[in-house]
């Protein structure tokens, strides 16, 4: 270990260290400043959305967000990230941000022109993902009012059903299939 990384009692003279009184009182002083150090480094993951974790609630509250009930924290730090990521003039990009942020799958963002409508297209996850309205509510947040929003999910294909087994069809929820409900 360098002297440094030592504790603090080890970094005495000797004629110190046999001090019973001075060796309690460094290994008190170590881990007091052993208990700030870990209360600095959690303070600081706060200023962070991504790993905030009482702090989410801060964010939450300069950002205007009401989480929904049964949020997870990861939930609530996707929702964050994505109002930060979607201030300031929204173009296709921008909006790729904010779906890039949902932490629920992967979005490809497109923009008819011809419809005027933005287009989110979940390209991984099949069926409809769990938390959409969180993704929904930051897309209409950013996009502009004019345009329309369609959301094309990925559900599963005859050839996919077809080369499934019985036990896999009856253990898959309907929401994975194109009209199922959950």
């Amino acid at each position: 270990m360098t002297p440094q990384l030592l504790p603090s009692w080890q970094r005495l003279p000797p004629y110190l260290l046999a001090d019973p009184t001075t060796r309690a009182i460094s290994e008190a002083l170590l881990a007091a400043a052993l208990s700030a150090a870990d209360a600095r480094e959690n303070a600081l993951r706060q200023l962070s959305a991504a790993t905030a974790t009482w702090g989410i609630t801060r964010w939450e509250t300069l950002l205007g967000l009401v989480p929904s009930e049964g949020m997870t924290l990861a939930d609530r730090r996707s929702q964050v990230m994505a109002r930060l990521r979607g201030n300031g003039t929204t173009s296709e990009a921008t909006l790729q941000t904010i779906a890039d942020a949902w932490r629920n799958g992967e979005i490809s963002v497109s923009f008819d022109a011809e419809t005027g409508t933005i287009v989110l297209t979940f390209c991984g996850q099949i069926g409809v993902p769990d938390d959409v309205e969180a993704l929904q509510t930051a897309i209409r947040d950013a996009a502009p009012a004019h345009l329309l929003i369609r959301y094309d999910y990925r559900f599963l294909l005859i050839s996919e059903v077809s080369a499934m087994t019985l036990a896999q069809i009856g253990s898959t929820t309907l929401n994975n299939f194109a009209g199922g409900t959950t």
